[in-house]
């Protein structure tokens, strides 16, 4: 790995209000954090802003950056394109029509919804497996925190995620393509906007994989939207025009949802939490559910109404979006429309690629480092009590071996240190 590479994330540490619990480390699926000199630290290759760690700090000090509405001034016209997830975030009355005219009284110029796009999606899905099947499963690369854990946890499934864009760049693309055509602008003049529910979005948004540039120019949380409409809910002008998602769309805003709407003879598995998705990858590296076509895994509790930047809690959400989707009229449940598309405007236009952790550049320098962390891991109690400010004992003696920690650090090992000169002094 290239030492030098910058990443961008928007999960980030407020060091002043960090006290070192070892919460957050405890919790990061990736062994990103460490506690040194009583503050927690994230090492950016590991990280893959999944927020686990913004949900167990107890002090806050971990939270996640998104742009504000004022990034919309960039633009002569404006589109939001909301998450699925937004459906749960409000009650019921104010409705699907409600909520989305609610974002054009917040400044946006049109709506279009992602659920839309996921529709879309949905049945490209479904195509792409039944026209390859050398692989099993496919894993959805719908949640760009599951990409980028497979990328650094797991590697060897890189194959195995399906290489087609998510229904949040589809919906940006034919937003932006349709609103220059139909009002003769150039689509540099067109911003088009995600409304969040999770960090991971927007740094997938500033920072994508599989293609150089994402199609949408910006993302603003869901809780600052929630924040400008929740005050004045029973005064927004409800826009049933604007409604174009039927309820297998508006599905994928929870888990589940993303299975439910593909359709066809596929076997499918749904996980969600990042640690369960964790357990799931570790089988599909073991060969042990090759049985299934695809698996839909989100890093967020109950999906994506459990992302961090949500307001409402996810049970209700998720109650709300399974109400709201079974009372949706067929005829809004259209198929899609696959051939509005381009073909290869549904994959992804470069190759995912491996991030693991290198030790060193230098192959040779790589190896002799990782004999070096065997033999230091085999001194170590291996109890992996977080003590020393690495979640594992493996992780402190890779950090020894990197010259970002010292053996006495260990509290066991010093404490028999400790002993033996007790010993000889008697």
């Amino acid at each position: 790995m290239d030492r030098n590479i910058k990443y961008f994330h928007s999960v980030r540490l407020r060091e002043d209000d960090c006290k070192g619990c070892t919460h957050c480390m405890r919790r990061c699926p990736t062994e990103a954090i460490r506690i040194r000199n009583g503050k927690a630290s994230i090492i950016e290759e590991r990280c893959i802003d999944c927020g686990e760690c913004i949900r167990t700090c107890p002090n806050h000090a971990k939270y996640a950056v998104s742009d504000t509405l004022k990034v919309l001034e960039n633009f002569k016209y404006k589109i939001a394109i909301p998450a699925p997830s937004i459906t749960g975030q409000f009650p019921e009355r104010l409705e699907i029509a409600g909520i989305l005219g609610g974002l054009i009284e917040c400044g946006f110029d049109e709506v279009l919804e992602v659920a839309y796009g996921a529709e879309i999606v949905s049945d490209y899905i479904a195509k792409y497996i039944e026209e390859h099947k050398k692989i099993r499963p496919f894993i959805s690369s719908a949640c760009p925190s599951v990409v980028r854990l497979i990328q650094v946890k797991f590697p060897s499934l890189i194959e195995n995620i399906i290489p087609l864009v998510t229904p949040m760049d589809v919906t940006a693309i034919m937003a932006k393509r349709d609103a220059a055509k139909r009002l003769n602008m150039s689509e540099k003049e067109v911003g088009v906007f995600f409304i969040t529910p999770c960090p991971a979005k927007v740094t997938s948004v500033k920072d994508p994989e599989g293609d150089e540039v994402s199609p949408v120019d910006g993302t603003i949380s869901m809780s600052e939207i929630y924040e400008h409409l929740i005050n004045h809910i029973d005064k927004i002008k409800k826009r049933p025009d604007l409604v174009k998602a039927g309820s297998r769309g508006i599905l994928w805003g929870k888990e589940g949802g993303e299975n439910s709407s593909i359709r066809g003879k596929i076997r499918k598995l749904s996980v969600d939490g990042i640690h369960n998705v964790i357990k799931v990858l570790e089988k599909v590296e073991d060969d042990d559910v090759t049985q299934f076509d695809y698996i839909e895994a989100q890093a967020c509790p109950g999906g994506c109404v459990g992302g961090i930047f949500n307001v409402e809690n996810s049970f209700v959400a998720k109650e709300r979006i399974e109400n709201i989707a079974q009372t949706i009229k067929r005829e809004k449940d259209a198929e899609s429309k696959i051939a509005d598309l381009k073909e290869n405007e549904f994959l992804l236009k470069e190759k995912l690629l491996p991030r693991p952790i290198i030790l060193d550049p230098d192959i040779n320098a790589a190896l002799d480092k990782m004999e070096k962390i065997k033999e230091i891991e085999q001194k170590l109690p291996g109890l992996d009590c977080g003590a020393c400010g690495c979640p594992t004992c493996m992780s402190f003696a890779e950090d020894i071996v990197q010259g970002k920690a010292k053996l006495e650090e260990c509290i066991v090992i010093m404490k028999e240190e400790l002993k033996k000169l007790e010993k000889g002094d008697k």
